[in-house]
């Protein structure tokens, strides 16, 4: 009897110990998570690994995979891994690295990730010499929800020197039905 509960106890300690070794994945390392996003039948494979990592430099390549037409796929994975990684500080240094592609994605996550915290980053934005980027930031800015410090980031960029970000904000301060709104565009040369 004894013999049999040792055997019993022998086999279910082996296979609890394969099960929880056929669980275990084999650790996957930065670039080949970063490839899988390029397939779409691994992107929830890259983002999980990217994730996991906790790599903030891998933002970009996910927020890349994320905006890439697909028809029927779902991007969950992809929106649960952004979401863990792209906080609101993660995404104010992204913009501040610099690079066209560092900026570009950095505002698409402050369009879809609301946070007042990035209105003084979306107010240099605006006032980027590249097009592409301020057509980004209006994207951002109309992203962001409605409040009084929303307003006062729009009347703070009617001082911007380009017309293709000022003209939007004169429309959108002018749909406004507050004294702040009209008294900007009282005083604002348009």
């Amino acid at each position: 009897m004894l013999a049999r509960w040792a055997s019993f106890f022998v086999l279910t300690f082996i296979a609890a110990a394969g099960s929880a070794t056929a669980k275990r994945r084999p650790q996957v390392d930065f670039d080949e998570a970063v490839k899988w996003l390029h397939t779409p039948g691994r992107w929830c494979d890259g983002a999980k690994a990217l994730a996991t990592m906790g790599e903030r430099r891998a933002i970009v390549p996910l927020v890349a995979a994320f905006r890439t037409p697909s028809e029927g796929l779902k991007k969950g994975c992809l929106w649960n891994a952004l979401r863990r990684l792209a906080t609101p500080e993660a995404v104010d240094e992204l913009y501040d690295q610099g690079g066209l592609d560092e900026r570009l994605a950095a505002l698409y996550l402050m369009e879809v990730f609301d946070d007042p915290r990035h209105f003084g980053r979306l107010e240099q934005a605006a006032a980027d010499r590249d097009g592409s980027v301020r057509q980004q930031t209006l994207r951002a800015v109309g992203g962001q929800r409605q409040t009084e410090g929303w307003e006062t980031l729009l009347i703070r960029l009617l001082k911007v020197p380009y017309d293709d970000i000022r003209k939007p904000v004169i429309d959108r301060l002018s749909q406004r039905n507050t004294e702040a709104a009209r008294r900007a565009l009282q005083v604002s040369p348009q």
